[in-house]
């Protein structure tokens, strides 16, 4: 497992905030989604359950670097621009919403 802190400061005090990742999981339980391979280098698959939605991924600070519409069936997601690490993938259809670690080697 790793064990992921993060720092902020505004010039008064500071505040820390820690996560511990015990694995990364290849498919999203809830909601029919599934994401694939993770880890990837340049590119993932999402297979959406009925009525497609939409995939929106996030640093590990909360910031989105990247949204992306899927169709029922399987989406190709091409990861150009994004840098090496981890993310917070979510998936989101209908009344449903899953959520992942992505790893982008």
């Amino acid at each position: 497992p790793y064990t992921l802190r993060f720092y902020g400061f505004n010039g008064c005090g500071g505040t820390v905030a820690q996560v511990q990742v015990t694995s990364l999981s290849h498919e999203v339980a809830q909601g029919g989604w599934r994401l694939y391979p993770n880890p990837t280098r340049s590119e993932v698959w999402v297979d959406a359950p009925v009525g497609g939605g939409e995939v929106r991924i996030y640093t590990l600070m909360g910031q989105l670097v990247g949204r992306w519409p899927v169709e029922e069936g399987q989406s190709r997601l091409l990861l150009e621009g994004l840098s090496r690490g981890l993310y917070i993938v979510r998936l989101i259809g209908g009344r449903t919403v899953g959520q992942e670690k992505l790893l982008l080697e």
